[in-house]
């Protein structure tokens, strides 16, 4: 059964040159002048447990402090189809990906949520939007 293993949020993404997935700068806040305000960062993941014959649909859905989802999309997931487009470097039963938001508006502050499904299994991860100026650790609005 697939599982998301993992989410994250970040400043942003790459490949090093051997072509691993690098996360630069997780995020677990984010700093706006001011609301609303567009920001665009990235959000990598991780699903194990894939069957090689089998095609999934991985639910993806980014939610404001007051759970109305601002996001919502879904990806198919085809290991079969993965592996022949990348010949011998073969995904095992995992895949790793990012996916990259660009001026998604953010009109709240509080606590966001990034939820992941896949299957019957579920992954969130949190990140606050705060509005002010930080300078040396301290908030100011």
């Amino acid at each position: 059964m697939a599982k998301v293993a993992w989410v994250v949020p970040s400043v942003e993404v790459f490949n090093n040159p051997s072509g691993n997935l690098v996360i630069d700068s997780p995020m677990s806040y984010l700093n706006l002048e001011v609301l609303p305000n567009n920001y665009s960062f990235d959000v990598s993941f991780g699903i194990i447990g894939i069957d090689e014959i089998k095609t999934y649909t991985l639910q993806f859905e980014l939610i404001d402090p007051d759970d109305e989802i601002i996001f919502n999309t879904t990806v198919k997931i085809d290991k079969k189809k993965m592996d022949e487009e990348n010949g011998d470097k073969k995904h095992l039963n995992v895949f790793e990906t990012n996916a990259r938001f660009n001026n998604l508006r953010f009109e709240k502050e509080g606590i966001h949520s990034i939820k992941l499904t896949i299957e019957d299994n579920t992954s969130n991860a949190y990140f606050n939007v705060m509005k002010g100026n930080l300078e040396n650790g301290e908030r100011k609005n």
